[in-house]
């Protein structure tokens, strides 16, 4: 169900992005998807049909999240540097589909049904998510004075 619905809403979400802002619809599924994420392991011990209900948000999610996180990936890396800086952002996602489980399956030795895997990949991911917050608050604040200062620096030279 996930990676069917990410592509499915990624290009609706990426015209969303070009129109609202890309920083509102990366934190909103982030917080959406950090909440589900959370919940996935109690709802799938309610039965098979929410599981499938609860993944199915999640991709959801994950297509509001992913198109405006590439798209400020190119909007922020230097022309000649745009290819690198995608194939990082990509290899640090598919780091943590490999890390993501192998850390979830230890948690199962400590809760057999899963549900405190699903609440600590939640949790981390709200918490990532703050983290973010205030690397784009501190980031903007930079980028907004570096255009302030640039004008009278152009008019010294």
């Amino acid at each position: 169900m996930l990676p069917n619905c990410k592509p499915t809403f990624g290009i609706a979400m990426g015209r969303l992005s070009d129109r609202y802002g890309r920083y509102r619809l990366l934190i909103a599924g982030s917080i959406g998807y950090g909440l589900v994420l959370t919940f996935t392991g109690l709802i799938g011990g309610l039965g098979f049909p929410l599981l499938i209900g609860a993944l199915f948000i999640l991709g959801i999610f994950s297509g509001v999240t992913n198109p405006p996180a590439m798209a400020l990936v190119g909007d922020y890396a230097e022309k000649a540097d745009n290819a690198m800086a995608m194939g990082f952002f990509n290899f640090l996602g598919n780091l943590g589909i490999v890390i993501g489980p192998l850390i979830g399956g230890l948690f199962g030795f400590i809760d057999p049904t899963f549900i405190l895997a699903f609440i600590v990949a939640g949790v981390i991911e709200i918490l990532t998510l703050g983290v973010n917050i205030v690397m784009v608050i501190v980031f903007l604040h930079l980028e907004n004075r570096r255009l302030s200062v640039q004008p009278v620096l152009g008019n010294t030279g």
